[in-house]
C-alpha cells in the first residue's frame, strides 16, 4: 500500500515524458540528471527535471501538497457515493482531435509512410487502444489478465470529433502545416499549441509531432489545474498549453496496422497516449516519483502516488518481470500498471483507486469537468462553398527587412476548390487582394505563398480574409479569417569606420566542447568561425571568456550563429555561460546564451550618425539578461520616447507603460516568468525593438 507522503512536485506540470539518445554524457539531458534505460540507454521520463525547471521559472506554481489536499476529500466523497447510490456510475466520453503537425509532406500512404505526417489510419488505432484501456475491453490487450490481475473498467472512453471549432463537419485529425518537420518542448509550447489547439473545455487536444532529432521524447501531457476552485489560488497549467504531446512514430498501435504506418519496436501498441492520459487525468507514477536507484539498489519506499491499491515501489522499472523493491511493504511492484515505465508489451492495468482518481478529476477540475458535456462528437455541418484558412507562417529575412507570409488553408466544402481571392493587410492598412489557383477536393488542405513585404521593425499583426472561392461567395464565413502577430527586429546600425569592428565575448559553460559559432556574410560565405573549446573541470570555475574581433564591410548584413553541440545552450547546464556582440563603443547589440541547439543574431553595418532613432545602436538595454530591474538607455538628443511594449516571442503584448519622466525608463521585471521577451520602445513614429533575458 502507498504510503500517504507528499512529493513536492507542483500539481500542473508539464510532463516530458522522453527518451533521449545514449552519448557520451549518458545522465546528463536537457532537464538535468535522469535515469536511463540501461538495455537501451533512453531516458522514457523527466517529470520532476522539467517540473524544477517549471518551477524555476515561475516560483509562484502550486505545489503537488496543495493539490493533493484538494483532491483527497474529492475522492472520498466520490467513494462514498459510488458505495450508497444506487444508480449506476456514469461513463464519461471524452472528444478527441489529433493535431498532425508536418512541415508539408503528403499524409503518410501504405506506399510512402515515412514522414511526420501520420495517416488517418495511424491516428484512428490510437483511439482504439485509448477505449481498449480504459474500458478494460475483453479480448483485448487493455483486458489485464497478467500480474495482479486488478485491472478495472475506467469507463471514460474516447471519440475522434465530429465538429472543428466552427461546427464545420470533421474526422477529428488535423492535419496542420507549420512549415518544420522537428520540433522542441519550448516550441511545442510556446508555437504548436497556441496557433493549433481547439478549445480545450471541449476537445482533449492530442498533438502528433517529430520531436527534435538530438531530444527524442515519447510525450508528454500538461496535468490537471484546480485554480478556479474555492480556497486556493495555485497557478496551474495554462489553457493555451493544455493537453497531450506523442512522438509520431509512438501514436497510434501496429495491432490495426493498415501499412501505412511505422512504430518504435517496443513503443507500438499506443501505450505512451494511454500513459501520458492517465497524467492529464491527474495519476502519477506508481513509484510515486521518489529518488529510488536500481543502479545502486537504494530503493525509496517513502514516495506515493497516492493511490492505496498500487503496492509500493521504490524506482521505476523498464521490462517485465517480478519485483519486490520494498520488501517490507506488501506485495510486489506492478510492472503492468499503465503509469510505469515498462514497454508497452507488459502494460494492462488501471487499479480501482486511479480509477478513483481520474473520475474526481472528470467531476472537478477545470478543462476536464467539462469534457463529458462537450457536444462536438455530434456531426457538424457542411456546406458546398466552404475555404477555410487555418494558420499562418511568418519568415522573416536575415537582416529584419522584410517578411513573407504564408497561409494553410483548406476545402471544407462538397466542391472541388479551384479558385480563392484573399485580401491582406499589415496592420489593419492599406489592404492588398492575392489569388490562388489550383485543385484542392474536399477536406485537402494547401498553402497560399504570397509575395515578400518590406516592413518596419517592431510588433505587426499580418490578417487575411478570404473574400470568395470559385468565383463566387463563401457559403460559411465562420473560418474565413484569420490573423497573426510577429515581431521585425532592429538592425543593427553599427558605428562603422573604413573598417568595422564588432568584438564577441563568448563566456562558455562547463562543456565548452559543445560549443561552436560562425559569423556570415549576406551572401552565406563563413568569414570567422570558431570552437569547439575545452571543457572546464567544474561548474564552479569556469573557463576564461574568449573574444575575437571581426573587421567587417560597411553596407553588409552580418548573421552570428551559436551552436550547442548537446542541445542545451551554454547557460542551462554546468555553469552560467553567455556571448555578447559589441561595436567600437562598447555597445552590446546582440547577446544571449539561453537557447537549445543553435540561435542566431542578425546585424548591419552603417554610420552612426546617420542613424534614425529606430536603428540607432547607441539606444541599449542593461543589465541584460536581468534577474529584476532594466533599464532603456539612450542618447540624451532623442529625448524621451512616448512609450514602450514588453512582448513575447510570438509578439503578444503583455506590460506596457506610458513614458513621461526619467524614472519610467527603469523597468521592474520581478513580475516576469524566466524566459526571452522583446520590448517595443516608440518615440514619434518610429519604433525601435530590442530583445532581452529574464533570468
Amino acid at each position: 500500500m502507498k504510503k500517504n507522503t507528499p512529493v513536492s512536485i507542483p500539481k500542473t506540470l508539464i510532463l516530458f515524458c522522453l527518451f533521449i539518445a545514449h552519448s557520451g554524457y549518458t545522465q546528463k539531458s536537457l532537464l538535468g540528471n535522469q535515469k536511463a534505460n540501461h538495455k537501451d540507454q533512453f531516458i522514457r521520463c523527466s517529470t520532476i527535471e522539467n517540473e524544477k525547471r517549471l518551477q524555476a521559472k515561475n516560483p509562484k506554481r502550486s505545489t503537488s501538497t496543495e493539490f493533493e489536499n484538494w483532491l483527497a476529500p474529492i475522492i472520498a466523497t466520490q467513494r462514498e457515493k459510488n458505495l450508497t447510490s444506487k444508480t449506476a456510475i456514469a461513463t464519461y466520453t471524452i472528444p478527441v482531435v489529433i493535431h498532425v503537425i508536418h512541415d508539408g509532406d503528403a499524409i503518410n500512404t501504405i506506399s510512402s509512410h515515412t514522414s511526420e505526417n501520420i495517416s488517418d489510419a495511424q491516428a484512428i488505432s490510437q483511439i482504439t487502444v485509448l477505449n481498449q484501456d480504459f474500458r478494460k475491453m475483453s479480448g483485448t490487450p487493455g483486458f489485464g489478465t497478467t500480474g495482479y490481475n486488478r485491472g478495472v473498467d475506467c469507463q471514460i472512453q474516447f471519440v475522434l470529433a465530429k465538429q472543428d471549432p466552427y461546427g464545420v463537419l470533421t474526422n477529428g485529425i488535423d492535419h496542420v502545416n507549420l512549415g518544420k518537420a522537428e520540433w522542441s518542448e519550448e516550441e511545442i509550447d510556446a508555437i504548436v499549441k497556441p496557433e493549433t489547439q481547439w478549445d480545450p473545455t471541449k476537445y482533449l487536444n492530442i498533438w502528433s509531432v517529430q520531436f527534435s532529432s538530438s531530444t527524442r521524447l515519447l510525450g508528454y501531457a500538461q496535468f490537471p489545474s484546480n485554480s478556479n476552485l474555492t480556497g486556493l489560488n495555485p497557478i496551474g497549467g495554462e489553457s493555451l498549453t493544455d493537453g497531450v504531446v506523442i512522438n509520431c512514430n509512438a501514436l497510434g498501435t501496429n495491432a490495426v496496422n493498415d501499412g501505412s504506418f511505422q512504430l518504435y519496436s517496443n513503443y507500438s501498441m499506443g501505450r505512451t497516449s494511454t500513459h501520458e492520459i492517465g497524467h492529464f487525468l491527474g495519476l502519477r507514477h506508481i513509484w510515486g516519483d521518489g529518488n529510488g536507484d536500481e543502479a545502486t539498489n537504494s530503493p525509496d519506499c517513502t514516495a506515493s502516488d497516492y493511490c492505496s491499491d498500487t503496492p509500493q515501489a521504490g524506482w521505476e522499472h523498464y521490462e517485465c518481470g517480478v519485483f519486490d523493491t520494498c520488501p517490507l511493504d506488501s506485495g510486489n511492484d506492478m510492472t503492468e500498471n499503465y503509469m510505469d515505465y515498462t514497454n508497452d508489451g507488459c502494460m494492462n492495468t488501471f487499479t480501482a483507486e486511479q480509477k478513483l482518481r481520474m473520475r474526481a478529476v472528470m467531476i472537478n477540475s477545470p478543462r476536464r469537468k467539462e469534457l463529458a458535456s462537450s457536444t462536438v462528437s455530434t456531426p457538424g455541418f457542411t456546406k458546398t462553398l466552404d475555404g477555410a484558412l487555418k494558420n499562418i507562417l511568418i519568415t522573416v529575412s536575415g537582416c529584419g527587412t522584410s517578411f513573407t507570409p504564408s497561409i494553410n488553408f483548406e476545402n471544407k466544402g462538397t466542391t472541388n476548390l479551384q479558385t480563392a481571392t484573399l485580401t491582406y493587410t499589415i496592420d489593419n492598412l492599406n489592404p492588398k487582394t492575392f489569388d490562388w489557383n489550383g485543385s484542392l477536393p474536399q477536406n485537402a488542405s494547401g498553402i497560399m505563398s504570397l509575395p515578400a513585404i518590406i516592413s518596419t521593425s517592431g510588433i505587426h499583426q499580418f490578417s487575411a480574409t478570404i473574400t470568395s472561392i470559385n468565383s463566387s461567395a463563401d457559403l460559411n464565413s465562420l473560418n474565413n479569417n484569420t490573423s497573426k502577430s510577429f515581431i521585425m527586429p532592429s538592425l543593427s546600425q553599427l558605428s562603422g569606420d573604413t573598417t568595422p569592428k564588432v568584438t564577441l565575448t563568448l563566456q562558455c559553460d562547463r562543456d565548452g566542447s559543445e560549443t561552436t559559432w560562425t559569423l556570415k556574410n549576406s551572401s552565406g560565405a563563413t568569414l570567422y568561425s570558431g570552437g569547439p573549446y575545452t571543457d572546464a573541470v567544474s561548474s564552479a570555475q569556469l573557463n576564461d571568456p574568449i573574444t575575437q574581433t571581426f573587421d567587417l564591410s560597411n553596407g553588409d548584413c552580418y548573421t552570428f550563429t551559436i551552436y550547442d553541440a548537446f542541445g542545451d545552450g551554454i547557460n542551462t547546464n554546468g555553469g552560467k555561460g553567455s556571448y555578447s556582440l559589441k561595436d567600437e563603443n562598447n555597445l552590446i547589440f546582440a547577446s544571449g546564451g539561453a537557447f537549445l541547439f543553435d540561435e542566431s543574431k542578425s546585424f548591419s553595418i552603417g554610420t552612426l550618425a546617420n542613424a534614425a532613432f529606430e536603428t540607432s545602436n547607441a539606444i541599449y538595454l542593461y543589465p541584460n539578461p536581468t534577474k529584476g530591474k532594466l533599464t532603456i538607455k539612450l542618447p540624451t538628443q532623442f529625448g524621451l520616447p512616448n512609450k514602450y511594449a514588453i512582448c513575447t516571442s510570438l509578439g503578444q503584448i503583455i506590460a506596457e507603460k506610458i513614458i513621461s519622466k526619467e524614472e519610467d525608463l527603469s523597468i521592474n521585471t520581478s513580475s516576469l516568468s524566466n524566459g526571452i521577451y522583446f520590448i517595443v520602445i516608440t518615440k514619434g513614429g518610429e519604433k525601435k525593438t530590442m530583445q532581452f533575458i529574464k533570468e
